[in-house]
């Protein structure tokens, strides 16, 4: 009340010591104005947890590298206190193009910036091999000190399946079935393939990640079956 004039912080004075007194009357101990302070900043708990998320870009010529905004981006949320930055997985289209391997782009991040997680937003399952997918997020979260967490996504559009056209007629169920997979793999549990002479084989990836689990999620775009 230090701003106020002297007979404006008088009344407000009165009034607070005839306040006080009522309660004093009740029974009802009150402590000196001078001890009872406010909270000056809200609780950590009551803080939004902010993310960066890209969901998309157009590649460009080549020209330009597409990939300068996004490492700027990071750093700076980085040192905002920012939670996450969130990179997306897109092919075959210049809208979305710059891209197509979540993983090389986070490795990337990971040398750039010392807190903020790394989360993929998504990783379309059903166009990879499990295995491929552990190995390269296992390198992520060794370079980035454990802070990789995935998202997964059953894919959608028909051309993105030319990479694994197997997948498509299926791919929700193939989804959650490799999701089981990743935990196993990503755990240090092995699979089994098919080797160059088509005898069966247990493979086991590496190298081995920092983190005994990363958060992980299911994407979806309001499809139930998803």
């Amino acid at each position: 009340m230090s701003g106020l004039p002297t007979t404006e912080r008088a009344r407000l004075l009165a009034e607070a010591g005839r306040l006080q007194a009522r309660i004093a009357a009740r029974g009802v101990p009150v402590p000196p104005a001078s001890t009872r302070s406010l909270p000056t900043t809200r609780p950590a708990a009551a803080r939004p947890a902010l993310s960066v998320m890209f969901f998309s870009a157009e590649a460009g010529d080549g020209g330009r590298s597409p990939y300068d905004l996004v490492l700027r981006a990071a750093r700076i949320a980085d040192r905002a206190g920012f939670e996450a930055a969130w990179l997306p997985e897109r092919h075959f289209e210049a809208f979305g193009g710059p891209y197509p391997n979540p993983a090389v782009l986070a490795a990337a991040l990971a040398s750039g910036t010392e807190r903020i997680r790394i989360r993929a937003g998504s990783v379309i399952l059903p166009l990879h091999d499990t295995v491929e997918v552990v190995e390269a997020w296992a390198m992520v979260d060794q370079l980035s000190g454990g802070r990789v967490d995935l998202a997964f996504g059953s894919g959608w559009n028909p051309a993105d399946f030319a990479l694994r056209p197997a997948n498509f007629a299926d791919n929700r169920s193939e989804m959650r079935r490799q999701v089981e997979e990743f935990r196993v793999l990503w755990a240090g549990g092995a699979a089994t393939r098919t080797d160059g002479r088509g005898e069966a084989v247990a493979v086991r990836p590496h190298p081995r990640p920092r983190q005994a689990m990363p958060g992980l999620w299911a994407a979806a775009t309001g499809n139930p079956e998803t």
